[in-house]
């Protein structure tokens, strides 16, 4: 490519926002939403439970569908069973722990503690829907009505479910940030299945509708699952994934929005002159573009090189970025996605081969989305670095035993209960039995289920690239952490 076309491709990587993680006071703008039609189920008002990781959009969708106008984006661009919600369905918190957002707050959950937790969060549904009808139960009182009077509170959850059937509106009632309604997991985990009971009960209602975003760990814990007819709200829960080819179209969907990059990148891609002039009227990327693998890869070939420099055996651009960035689990983030491929546009290439970015630049790009992604789990989980530390100058694949001796040599799952008090410890490690084989492998199945290490087989386990290096940990042919800080 000519000069003016790959600084054209490189200003458009620019200008994506390096945005922070979504805020539920603070909803996307339509410019920066992306639908996958895979995350349909987020935004459909009878699914009731959303799983995700730190970054894989809990709270981008929740704010989504509280915004009128975000919410009408979405079901717009959605397959179309959920899409006749949007005119007619209403959407509020019922509980989000941030400052002027509507719902209940951690403080007021307190406040009910000797209640039962059915009777809370019934409480808070007639409390919310009380205010929809112009005639507000307080939620104390509301509360108070579910835990003395329970038949009295579900006529009172009939009658506004049958005003709202009535004028053909459903509401919905959204709960995210799970991890902070109490400070401890052993009370944060009552509370969340008394919400669960509560959600599948709900389900006998026509047009109320609850709806559970939650953390990957908290969903992997068994004992909040044990009720009658649990499967009915654990079997239909919908998880955010993003794959490769979701995370390019992603990409060349911010690319295509630059006219200037839209006029480079149509002439790369397989379509009639007359499918070309039509797609470069749209500031919607082609199909082919946002989901065909093939078609995605030999266009980025063509923008970032076919090799990581050193022969073949370094790898291709296209699925080195994937490799490098993708946790335990098989998830990026599609924050830290952007942010590399918007770093690396950041500089030119030091090889002239009329590429937009290169291995070089794409290696300083993953490096720094690396280092963000990791401080976004560690707000999250912030024990993973007590875990890790342990393990630095070990080569993985590691031996299972290796790391839980490592551990115990350390007395690491104490040091991290004594550190991260209450719901800042793993769930694993805090409800594990008190002996020391129970907590250390309360320890391994924190680190799996948040995609920390990664099982390789019965016996050992693999830790990926983006924590092993700047842990200090080794891997046979890997980076070595002094060469990544090089980058």
């Amino acid at each position: 490519m000519k000069f003016e076309e790959t600084e054209a491709i490189r200003t458009a990587f620019r200008s994506i926002p390096k945005a922070g993680a979504a805020s539920v006071g603070s909803p996307p703008t339509v410019e920066e939403m992306y639908v996958l039609p895979a995350h349909s189920l987020a935004v459909d008002p009878d699914v009731s439970l959303v799983v995700g990781n730190r970054g894989m959009g809990k709270t981008f969708w929740a704010t989504s569908l509280v915004d009128p106008v975000t919410r009408k984006a979405a079901m717009a661009a959605l397959p179309p069973r959920p899409r006749a919600f949007h005119n007619e369905v209403e959407v509020v918190f019922g509980f989000s722990d941030r400052e002027g957002v509507q719902g209940i707050s951690a403080d007021e959950i307190r406040s009910v503690a000797n209640c039962r937790p059915e009777s809370i969060w019934r409480g808070t549904i007639i409390h919310i829907l009380s205010k929809r009808f112009g005639k507000q139960i307080s939620f104390k009182n509301a509360v108070q009505l579910a835990e003395a009077r329970p038949d009295d509170a579900r006529q009172t959850l009939r009658r506004y479910d049958e005003i709202l059937t009535r004028n053909k509106t459903k509401f919905l009632i959204l709960f995210d940030q799970l991890d902070q309604l109490a400070e401890t997991w052993p009370e944060i985990q009552s509370l969340t299945k008394g919400l669960l009971k509560t959600t599948l009960s709900m389900k006998s209602y026509r047009s109320v509708r609850l709806k559970v975003f939650m953390r990957t760990d908290q969903f992997s814990d068994r004992d909040l699952f044990e009720f009658a007819d649990s499967s009915k709200v654990h079997g239909e829960a919908t998880r955010l994934n993003w794959f490769s080819t979701d995370l390019y179209g992603l990409a060349y969907s911010w690319l295509w929005r630059d006219l200037a990059a839209r006029q480079v990148l149509a002439p790369l891609l397989p379509l009639t002159e007359l499918e070309r002039n039509e797609a470069i009227a749209s500031d919607k990327a082609p199909v082919c573009l946002r989901a065909d693998p093939d078609v995605q890869a030999a266009v980025f070939d063509l923008l970032a090189g076919d090799q990581m420099g050193g022969g073949e055996k370094r790898g291709r651009p296209y699925s080195w970025i994937i490799t490098h960035l993708m946790d335990g689990i098989g998830e990026i983030s599609p924050r830290s996605f952007l942010h590399a491929l918007t770093v690396a546009a950041e500089r030119i290439p030091e090889s002239n081969q009329g590429l937009a970015i290169d291995y070089g630049t794409i290696q300083a790009g993953v490096s720094s989305a690396s280092d963000i992604r990791r401080r976004e789990l560690f707000e999250d989980y912030p024990w993973i670095a007590e875990a890790l530390e342990p393990l630095r100058g070990i080569t993985v694949p590691v031996e299972r035993s290796e790391l839980k001796q490592k551990w115990q040599k350390e007395r690491t799952p104490e040091n991290i209960l004594k550190l991260h008090k209450d719901a800042r410890a793993p769930i694993e490690l805090a409800t594990a039995h008190n002996s020391s084989e129970s907590r250390l492998k309360a320890l391994e199945r924190a680190l799996e289920q948040i995609g920390v290490i990664q099982e390789r087989d019965e016996a050992r386990v693999n830790i990926p690239d983006i924590f092993r290096i700047a842990a200090g940990i080794k891997r046979k042919g890997g980076i070595r952490p002094q060469q990544r800080r090089q980058i």
